[in-house]
């Protein structure tokens, strides 16, 4: 696990390469390996820093501290000399979390229109490959590119949205590096010694010493993953052909989702599908003509007649397959699809159907079609190698120690909900525990969970509530901030495509937390204190900008649940007075408790006139009914 860098010539970590984005006004750290003793001088903007490796082959120096700029060249010499060009300097943001902070910018609402847009060459990002280490290692995989309309789509949307938005406001150069792994739990990013005060983490740790090799079972894995996803023995077969007897497969109907196939389970499958169909004298088989199949979720190779079609389109209804003029013909033809599914993919949906249209024709495709799921490489068992505690910090934010940062943007906490108690001590332990490593007290700026799922008719407790109340308490550490999303978020999806905003209202967290910004509104309104009067709660809130506000063309309040002596949650009834709110229901007597958007998905539409959502809260502390 660990590089062997004796006796080699001067190397630098992977993120220390062209296109890099250094830190500005701070000492920047450049460190590599050589062979032991020798001298490696680093030559970067007329400062020259010479430096002798130790034992094992490292070396580090610090270069002092340089203004925003670029493009500049750096040097690395010993036996051998290492020239890096394109870097800037600007401000440096760390960017991890699962999966919502993994979401790429291809995958955002309106990604084409967005990915078009997006030409900021001072803009660079780095995306770290996933790995995991039973120990701390030194290396990291990924390289520096700038955002383009070509490599944007790449790129975490939440850290694009992010790095544009500050970058639009300072007019500096921004660097982003990605570390972040779809499905990861909060105890693998933290650091061993972070978790020493966890009893539940104490026997995986004292495990990593002598037990399972975490990394060679992640890389047996993707290995088999890539063996999987690359298989062609189905084209090797001729399964493509027109003349492939396919006389013993079985029979299916459109749409195809492999897991109602009977052919997965949650996670997917190799599958080979066809269908024989007869055109005849009324289709104009020597027009361009456009093959439906509806919309898909998964990786689909469609061929007609043996000929693999090129083109695909991809609208709101669907995707359109470009069948050139002259691949069809009179009489018996056939439509072949290698489908490629990952995570509960698809293949049209219910109510679509499969189409052959061009300027002249129409022709729906109707009937059984053919599949087999034994021609292609199997796809290996999961193996969940992002649950272990340490696992990632060691393999993918180890190795950045110390680069300099400005700060770390985390979107994390999903996979954590159902141990929000733990949460409540584990986010800071993680927080403290790189601001340690680092040597630094880097502002923490963090995305509150957004809504999903539905909620139930009557007041209740959620664990999501709960994974947000613990996130909100982390506020107490210093140099933190929260973006709170509880209100762009999507009740069915877990990965909503609005990360637009996500971006904005970190950046905007960024220009209070970070840079200081004192006059900007940053924040949604904040609980801050009730009082019952006449048996209604009167709530009052800080930043509340330049006021509070209602959306309701009524003026009625929505999202509030408030409780009685019995401790049982009520809806709430309201109205805005100023900057407070007034809350009651005709049953309660002498109210003692609030809740506000306590919920998978609520319904609360109290925001401040800068459009800002009210921060979810509650002002009790009774035991939830699922600790």
């Amino acid at each position: 696990m660990f590089v062997n860098n004796a006796w080699c010539k001067v190397s630098a970590p992977s993120f220390v390469a062209d296109d890099m984005v250094l830190q500005r006004d701070v000492k920047l750290p450049i460190w590599g390996w050589a062979s032991p003793g020798e001298k490696v001088t680093v030559r970067f903007q007329k400062q020259v820093k010479t430096a002798q490796t130790n034992k094992d082959g490292s070396w580090r120096i610090y270069l002092d501290p340089v203004s925003a700029g670029g493009p500049y060249t750096m040097t690395l010499e010993g036996t051998n000399k290492l020239v890096f060009k394109d870097i800037l300097v600007g401000d440096v943001f760390l960017a991890s979390g699962q999966s919502n902070m993994e979401f790429t910018t291809y995958s955002v609402n309106n990604s084409k229109d967005e990915m078009l847009k997006a030409d900021f060459p001072e803009i660079h990002y780095f995306r770290a490959g996933l790995n995991v280490a039973n120990k701390p290692i030194d290396t990291l995989s990924g390289q520096w590119k700038a955002v383009t309309p070509e490599t944007v789509g790449n790129l975490s949307g939440v850290a694009y949205f992010f790095a544009k938005e500050l970058y639009q406001k300072k007019k500096i150069p921004i660097g982003i590096i990605v570390c972040a792994w779809g499905g990861s739990v909060a105890e693998s990013w933290t650091n061993a010694e972070a978790l020493q005060s966890f009893p539940e983490f104490k026997k995986p740790l004292e495990d990593l010493k002598t037990g399972q090799d975490w990394h060679k079972t992640f890389t047996d894995y993707e290995k088999n993953l890539k063996a999987f996803k690359e298989s062609k023995q189905g084209l090797e077969k001729g399964a493509h052909q027109n003349n492939y007897a396919d006389g013993d497969w079985k029979e299916t109907e459109f749409p195809f989702e492999l897991k109602t196939m009977g052919l997965a389970d949650n996670y997917g499958n190799n599958v080979w599908i066809r269908k024989k169909f007869t055109i005849d004298s009324s289709f104009n088989v020597e027009k361009k003509t456009s093959l439906f199949l509806g919309k898909t979720n998964g990786e689909i190779t469609v061929y007609v007649n043996g000929i693999e079609i090129q083109n695909r389109e991809e609208t709101l209804e669907g995707n359109w397959f470009v069948i050139p003029q002259n691949f069809l013909q009179k009489g018996e033809n056939q439509i072949a699809i290698k489908f490629l599914e990952i995570w509960s993919g698809n293949i049209g949906e219910l109510g679509q159907n499969v189409i052959l249209k061009n300027e002249d024709s129409y022709l729906k495709i109707d009937g059984k079609w053919k599949f087999n799921s034994k021609i292609e490489f199997p796809i290996p068992p999961y193996v969940s190698c992002n649950y272990t505690p340490s696992t990632i910090y060691n393999a993918m934010i180890s190795p950045l120690v110390p680069y300099a940062l400005k700060g770390i943007i985390w979107y994390q906490g999903e996979s954590n909900a159902d141990r929000a108690k733990q949460y409540q001590t584990l986010f800071p332990a993680l927080i403290e525990g790189w601001r340690k490593k680092w040597n630094s007290d880097f502002p923490f700026l963090f995305v509150q969970l957004a809504n999903f799922q539905p909620d139930k008719k009557q007041p209740t407790d959620y664990q999501w509530s709960a994974l947000r109340e613990a996130q909100q308490m982390t506020l107490k550490v210093p140099k933190t901030g929260m973006a709170v999303t509880i209100d762009i978020g999507d009740v069915n999806d877990i990965h909503p495509k609005n990360k637009q905003d996500v971006g904005k209202r970190l950046a905007l967290v960024a220009e209070k937390v970070i840079y200081g910004n004192n006059e900007i509104v940053y924040s949604g309104p904040t609980f801050k204190e009730f009082k019952t009067v006449n048996d209604s709660i009167v709530v009052e809130f800080t930043n509340v900008g330049t006021g509070l506000k209602v959306k309701d063309q009524y003026g009625y309040v929505k999202g509030f649940a408030i409780a009685g002596e019995d401790k049982v949650f009520k809806w709430a009834k309201g109205y805005q007075k100023g900057n407070t709110l007034i809350l009651y229901n005709e049953t309660i007597k002498n109210p003692t408790a609030v809740r506000y958007n306590w919920g998978n998905s609520p319904d609360g539409n109290i925001y401040n006139k800068e459009g800002l959502p009210a921060v979810p809260f509650r002002t009790d502390n009774y035991p939830l009914n699922f600790e």
